[in-house]
C-alpha cells in the first residue's frame, strides 16, 4: 500500500492521533484534523461564538437556527437519552459546574442547590423540522463532551473513505476508530487500560476492524471534594457523582458517537443494568471492568477480547 501519514494534533481538549494509509493518506489526515477542529469551534463550551454558547445565552428567550451537524448530534443525543432512560444526558452541564465549584469550596453542594441545578435538565427533546432549537428555561446549558469525540471520529472515517484509505486509525484521547485492518493484514489491537492501577498497563485488548472502541471510567479524572475523590461523571438521575460498581466501561460499535454515549451511560447504570442495556442493542458490545476486578464481556466479543496474561 503506497502512502502513509502519521499525525498528531491537540483538539477537543486532547491529543488526536491519526495513522492513515493510502495514496491520499496525508490529504485525508489533514482534512480529518480540520474537520475535528471545525466541530470543536461549533460545540466548544469555552468559545463565546460556538452554537452551544449561543444556545446558553438565548435559553428561555428564543430559538436559534443551528448548523446541520449540531442538529444531527442533538437528535442523536435525544435518541440516546431515550434509549438509556436518562443515564446519558447532555443537559447536565449546570450540575457538573456545581460539582466543579464544590471542589474549590472544599465541601459538597447542599441538597437544595443540587435540586435547583437538576431542575435545569432538559429531559426528552427533539429538534424542529426547520432546524431551530431553544433551551426553554434560562440557565439551561448543554455539554456535548460525552458524544462529540465519537461524532468527530465518525466524520473522520467518512473522510478517510472519501480519499480511498483502506486502512486507518484515529484516537481522540481514548476514543478509537479504525478502518479495515493494519497494512500488514493483521487486526488492529486496541489495548484497554487497567483502571485499578496507576501505571499505563492494560488488562486486555480487543481485535478491531471497521469499528470504534470507546472507554469511560472514573480512574483518571475526579472531583476532589472534602478530601474525597469522586468520579467526574455525574449521574443525571440523582445529580451527584456516580457511585457505580464499575471501574471502566468499554463499548464497541460501528458508530463511534453511539459508543461514546453508551460508555458513559453504562458507567452511570452500573454493571448489571449496563450489561442488560448493551444486551438489548444489536449494534453494540461491551467489556466492563468491575471495581472488584471482575471482567464482564458480552457474547459478541467472544474471540475478539483477550485478557492480558500478566493481569
Amino acid at each position: 500500500m503506497r502512502g502513509e501519514c502519521r499525525r498528531q494534533d491537540f483538539l477537543m481538549g486532547t491529543f488526536v492521533e491519526q495513522k492513515v494509509f493510502g495514496r491520499q493518506a496525508r490529504r485525508a489526515a489533514r482534512e480529518a484534523a480540520g474537520e475535528v477542529a471545525r466541530l470543536e469551534r461549533l460545540w466548544s463550551v469555552f468559545r463565546p461564538d460556538s452554537e452551544i454558547a449561543r444556545l446558553r445565552r438565548h435559553a428561555g428567550h428564543r430559538a436559534i437556527r443551528l448548523h446541520r451537524d449540531t442538529i444531527e448530534i442533538l437528535r442523536l443525543s435525544g435518541r440516546m437519552f431515550a434509549l438509556t432512560e436518562g443515564a446519558f444526558d447532555i443537559s447536565i452541564a449546570p450540575l457538573v459546574r456545581l460539582w466543579r465549584d464544590a471542589e474549590s469550596k472544599g465541601y459538597p453542594p447542599p441538597d437544595n442547590e443540587i435540586a435547583a441545578m437538576s431542575s435545569l435538565q432538559l429531559g426528552q427533546f427533539d429538534v424542529s423540522a426547520d432546524g431551530k432549537f431553544m433551551l426553554p428555561i434560562a440557565g439551561m446549558e448543554l455539554d456535548l463532551g460525552g458524544i462529540a469525540k465519537g461524532y468527530a471520529a465518525d466524520r473522520s472515517r467518512d473522510i478517510y473513505r472519501k480519499h480511498g484509505a483502506a486502512s486507518a486509525m484515529i484516537n481522540l484521547g481514548g476514543n478509537v476508530l479504525v478502518i479495515g485492518c493494519k497494512p500488514d493484514g493483521t487486526s488492529w489491537n486496541i489495548g484497554l487500560n487497567h483502571p485499578l492501577r496507576g501505571d499505563n498497563s492494560i488488562f486486555g485488548w480487543i481485535e478491531a476492524g471497521d469499528c470504534s472502541v470507546v472507554t469511560s471510567g472514573g480512574y483518571r479524572r475526579f472531583f476532589e471534594v472534602g478530601g474525597e475523590y469522586l468520579p467526574h461523571i455525574v449521574d443525571p438521575r440523582s445529580g451527584i457523582p456516580v457511585a457505580a460498581d464499575i471501574a471502566s466501561a468499554t463499548i464497541v460499535s460501528q458508530c463511534s458517537a453511539e459508543a461514546d454515549a453508551l460508555a458513559t451511560a453504562v458507567f452511570v447504570l452500573g454493571a448489571e443494568k449496563g450489561m442488560e442495556l448493551i444486551g438489548g442493542i444489536s449494534s453494540a458490545e461491551a467489556v466492563i471492568f468491575d471495581t472488584d476486578g471482575k471482567i464482564r464481556v458480552t457474547p459478541g466479543l467472544s474471540g475478539r477480547f483477550h485478557k492480558s496474561t500478566d493481569d
